[in-house]
């Protein structure tokens, strides 16, 4: 997928994408963990590409319109996990695209 929003300041980067769910979730606790893992993979990539910012993450349901923030440590959490082949070696920034290539097969 690719990020619907992305605001990067001096000290923080804050990503946002728009979901169009019928039943969107009502609290943090249900946002499906697929929406959690792409989060996770957009915020890896981020902390690569703007080392020493505060990055920040949230789904914007279009359908109540309903905005769920996603604390750091669930992010982290779903971070994905760094394959050693066919990549190892390669630059920082080339993590970051991996990361998110991993996470979204269709790139």
């Amino acid at each position: 997928g690719t990020a619907d929003r992305l605001l990067v300041t001096a000290t923080r980067v804050l990503v946002a994408d728009f979901k169009t769910a019928r039943r969107p979730p009502a609290a943090l606790a249900e946002v499906p963990q697929s929406t959690l893992a792409q989060m996770g993979a957009y915020a890896a990539a981020l902390a690569v590409i703007y080392p020493g910012r505060e990055i920040a993450a949230a789904v914007l349901y279009t359908q109540t319109p309903q905005l769920i923030a996603i604390p750091a440590e669930v992010l982290s959490a779903h971070h994905p996990q760094e394959k050693r082949e066919p990549w190892a070696g390669q630059a920082k920034l080339s993590r970051a695209r991996r990361c998110l290539i991993a996470n979204n097969p269709q790139l």
